[in-house]
């Protein structure tokens, strides 16, 4: 039996900034640059510094992302639950969400979702049953 390095490591909160956790974000830092996809996501957009996200992209990453603005936006699943659907409890079918955006100096633009910060229970909506 052989082992594979990761192909893709998902980041979902920050703490993997925190001094405590340097030798993490370095294994990460490593494994992305021989190949490996980092996808920040969850509440780590959430809850990082955005001076701290423009540090990692920058001292870690040798990246000239920062941030340019923060915003929220109402993410609809579902306009109609189906009847078929096998289960629909805890069907979450609207939720805020923050995204961040990010640019590069030659204006190139890429969003980062942050976490949703108010989720709207599916017996709160209009599922159209």
């Amino acid at each position: 039996m052989s082992i594979d390095w990761p192909q893709i490591i998902l980041v979902s909160y920050s703490v993997i900034l925190d001094q405590e956790n340097e030798s993490i974000l370095a294994a990460v830092t490593n494994q992305v640059k021989h190949g490996c996809t980092a996808v920040l996501m969850g509440a780590f957009a959430a809850t990082a510094p955005d001076d701290q996200i423009d540090y990692m992209f920058r001292e870690r990453f040798g990246l000239q992302w920062r941030i340019r603005e923060c915003t929220t936006r109402v993410v609809c699943l579902w306009r109609k639950v189906s009847q078929t659907m096998l289960s629909r409890i805890g069907l979450v079918l609207m939720f805020m969400a923050d995204a961040v955006f990010l640019y590069l100096q030659k204006r190139r633009c890429m969003l980062i979702q942050r976490v949703a910060t108010h989720t709207l229970p599916s017996q709160e909506l209009d599922t159209g049953s």
